[in-house]
């Protein structure tokens, strides 16, 4: 068997040199979440074989040397499921919980609804996860986001988690690192995330 002709791109690079301003304004910008409990999306587009992949890996790993909790290789599934995203968090999550078994049906199914309006949401797991370290989330090929906003519920949660990443209001510091193609913006915009820095 042959190795194959092209060999895997998106794998971290072995020696990373160069995109020093890129670095150091991204430490900057986690300095300045951290001081003010808060965050944001910061988002690296460009054309296939650009080095997004290599940049968001040593971008990890300036983040985690500076005390970062970061989790990489997020997928979008995890922004659209509260359950998928404590489970990557190892944070505790109840979807429900029953107060009782009465049998009068309303009185029963306002019970339901109470407790289903109280289900948490991304952005409640993501308050957990970040309230003793802050946290960086890291989601290549951003593009595949698009797919969200085909499925009204998943659209109804990764926007709130998106809205809530993008204008930090999680109350702790955490960052959403993305990178894509050209069109990771338009997949954004799809699930009414506007003015991404780029």
């Amino acid at each position: 068997m042959y190795p194959p002709i092209f060999p895997d791109d998106r794998a971290p690079a072995k020696y990373f040199q160069g995109r020093d301003d890129i670095r150091g304004f991204f430490a900057a910008r986690l300095n300045h979440y951290e001081h003010l409990r808060g965050g944001s999306t910061i988002l690296v587009t460009g054309a296939p074989g650009a080095g997004k992949s290599a940049l968001l890996s040593a971008l990890s790993d300036d983040a985690s040397k500076m005390g970062w909790r970061v989790v990489q290789d997020l997928s979008p599934a995890q922004l659209a499921s509260p359950a998928r995203m404590a489970k990557v968090l190892d944070v505790e999550y109840k979807s429900l919980h029953t107060r009782s078994a009465q049998v009068d049906g309303k009185i029963y199914s306002h019970s339901w609804k109470s407790e289903r309006e109280n289900v948490p949401m991304v952005a409640d797991i993501l308050r957990d996860a970040a309230r003793s370290q802050p946290l960086l989330l890291v989601l290549d090929e951003a593009q595949r986001l698009r797919t969200l906003a085909d499925i009204p519920e998943d659209k109804k949660h990764a926007e709130a988690a998106l809205e809530a990443l993008h204008n930090g209001k999680i109350g702790y510091p955490v960052v959403f690192l993305a990178a894509g193609l050209d069109t990771s913006t338009k997949a954004f915009a799809a699930l009414s995330v506007q003015g991404l820095p780029i």
